[in-house]
């Protein structure tokens, strides 16, 4: 979720306004010579009760346009610095800003030839997170899903995009290559390192041929050796108990 900084600017720009009072009556006890207490502060406003209000009035609502102008704006940059334009998905930026620590999630990045980016978008209903990492390369991440669960549900995308690139009898030849991991095969919850091990594998499946689905390799039974605590051995004939 992006964070909206409108409240945060329209606090500043009213405090700003406060500040603007403030420091008009800081002057005129300069001016006077008059010494800046309260009964002072309390006279000098009744004095002048309608120049302080009208300050105080107008600053307070310019403070709290500005505000609230340089805070929608602020929002909008983010928003521009974390969405792709052209499919409205997340970028590479968004992607990582949202899953820099993934859990119980599988990661299919995708590459596509000469197809159109609404195509991929299809199963955003299945994903928590879709983006496009740039090019025609996007990037789905499946909650509560092992990678044999997410290659079948990336078939059906390739499946998809064949049979509308049929309907619209187009002659391009439209391909799609998809790797896929997960936590056990990447052995990671980090967001960085679970897209590098899918995307080794969308690189196999390149360099296969193109045009189909390739899972990251299990785990080796070196690694899931290591990974496994060791066992504790206890002595039958031993026992603990006070010396």
């Amino acid at each position: 979720m992006l964070s909206s900084h409108r409240s945060h600017f329209c606090l500043v720009g009213t405090a700003l306004a406060a500040a603007v009072s403030m420091g008009l009556l800081l002057v005129r006890a300069l001016v006077d010579e008059d010494p800046l207490d309260w009964s002072w502060i309390v006279r000098e406003i009744n004095d002048e009760l309608l120049t302080y209000g009208y300050v105080t009035g107008t600053t307070f609502l310019a403070g709290l346009v500005l505000g609230w102008l340089i805070g929608n704006k602020t929002d909008q940059l983010q928003t521009m610095s974390l969405i792709d334009p052209l499919t409205g998905l997340a970028n590479r930026r968004g992607f990582r800003a949202s899953t820099s620590t993934i859990s119980n999630r599988s990661t299919i990045p995708s590459d596509t030839k000469q197809a159109t980016p609404a195509f991929v978008t299809s199963p955003r209903a299945f994903a928590r997170a879709v983006a496009r990492f740039g090019g025609d390369e996007f990037v789905l991440v499946l909650p509560s899903t092992g990678a044999l669960e997410a290659q079948e549900l990336a078939k059906r995308i390739r499946q998809t995009l064949a049979a509308q690139a049929q309907i619209a009898q187009t002659n391009c030849n439209v391909s799609v290559s998809i790797g896929i991991t997960d936590l056990r095969r990447a052995e990671t919850v980090h967001g960085d390192a679970l897209v590098a091990a899918a995307d080794a594998a969308l690189y196999r499946a390149k360099a296969e041929g193109r045009d189909r689905v390739v899972l990251s390799p299990e785990p080796s039974a070196a690694a899931q050796h290591m990974a496994r605590p060791p066992p504790t051995h206890r002595n039958p004939g031993s026992r603990a108990g006070p010396a």
